[in-house]
């Protein structure tokens, strides 16, 4: 089943990449945190979302994560912002609507 949320949100995902028509999804089956994965098919192309919890850290990692400093990008942004700064292929991240 998806989600209420993600499908309400889906159509303001796509505005900024100027991607509409049909499109179709698909839950994708993950293990090793409580994020949720989902592929979004378009007629152009396809993409994967990632749904946070509601409620909680997503992971005991995040959980466990202290820190004094204001936390203004979530740590997959930032892994995979480091990570293109060192020329190592990441998935683009298009966008998201968390903090």
């Amino acid at each position: 089943m998806i989600p209420q949320r993600l499908l309400q949100a889906i159509p303001e995902l796509l505005q900024p990449l100027n991607m509409e028509g049909p499109w179709t999804i698909e839950k994708l089956h993950g293990y090793g945190s409580r994020r949720s994965y989902f592929r979004l098919k378009l007629p152009q192309t396809s993409l994967v979302l990632m749904l946070l919890p509601e409620n909680g850290p997503s992971s005991l990692a995040e959980q466990n994560t202290q820190t004094a400093k204001p936390i203004h990008t979530l740590p997959f942004v930032d892994v995979a912002n480091y990570l293109a700064e060192r020329h190592v292929r990441v998935p683009t991240i298009h966008g998201h609507d968390a903090l």
